[in-house]
């Protein structure tokens, strides 16, 4: 097996060792979340990590952080429609309103007001 092939396959099985985390323990929900904790959280070195990341999602580390926020978020919202965004994106992981509007922008292409009118 050669040396790319190699580093494809532990990227691999990183990266959905990642996902189990993401999806089970929920470290998004923290709005200090970052590479660095992350890193602590899963056992690996932050170079693996972020390239990992990078390349498994064809994203980088605070875009594929920022669409997981977002998608709890528009979850949260199916389920508690009378919520306020406030509410929703504190819950969501995001550290402040800025942040949460600039990111949800980032990843659906549009304001949150716009995506509720849609």
């Amino acid at each position: 097996m050669d040396n790319k092939t190699n580093n494809s396959i532990i990227m691999h099985r990183l990266y959905q060792r990642v996902l189990i985390v993401m999806d089970q323990e929920q470290p998004y929900l923290d709005p200090q979340l970052n590479l660095g904790k992350l890193v602590r959280i899963i056992g690996t070195n932050r170079t693996l990590l972020s390239t990992t990341i990078n390349n498994q999602s064809k994203s980088n580390f605070n875009t594929w952080l920022a669409s997981y926020r977002v998608n709890h978020l528009l979850e949260a919202l199916r389920s508690n429609p009378d919520k306020s965004f406030k509410e929703l994106y504190s819950g969501s992981g995001f550290a402040s309103r800025t942040s949460f509007y600039r990111q949800f922008r980032l990843i659906m292409g549009c304001s949150p007001q716009e995506y509720l009118r849609q």
